[in-house]
């Protein structure tokens, strides 16, 4: 009967630790598209983990997507904005080993600006 060393014994103990720790996070995949269904690029995303405020940018992708991943699981704000449209905020949660697809479709912008130009005389 062989005896196993100690560093071996620990190499052992290390290494079947080593998928529980390779599953600590999870993905967010997020789709933006108008109130057509048509797919926005370069649309701003911001998520920013409830948690500890940490925040991460991207913008959407040709196809419409922006992908966060290695993301600690928990809940986390999701802003998206983009020009013509309204902003939109929301939140999901990620889960350890999941990736969690989220679909917003943004709504047009309802911001009207005026602008009054008065004549007057000088005197």
């Amino acid at each position: 009967m062989s005896r196993l060393s100690p560093a071996r014994l620990l190499l052992a103990l290390l290494c079947s630790f080593l998928p529980a720790f390779s599953q600590i996070t999870g993905d967010l995949v997020i789709k933006v598209t108008d109130p057509a269904d048509a797919v926005i690029s370069g649309a701003k995303v911001t998520i920013t983990n409830v948690a500890n405020n940490q925040t991460r940018q991207s913008s959407t992708d040709a196809t419409g997507f922006a992908r966060f991943g290695l993301l600690e699981s928990g809940t986390y704000k999701v802003v998206i904005e983009n020009g013509g449209f309204a902003t939109t905020t929301t939140n999901s949660t990620v889960n350890v080993g999941a990736i969690r697809e989220l679909a917003i479709r943004l709504e047009l912008s309802s911001t009207k600006q005026e602008v009054v130009v008065e004549e007057s005389t000088v005197a």
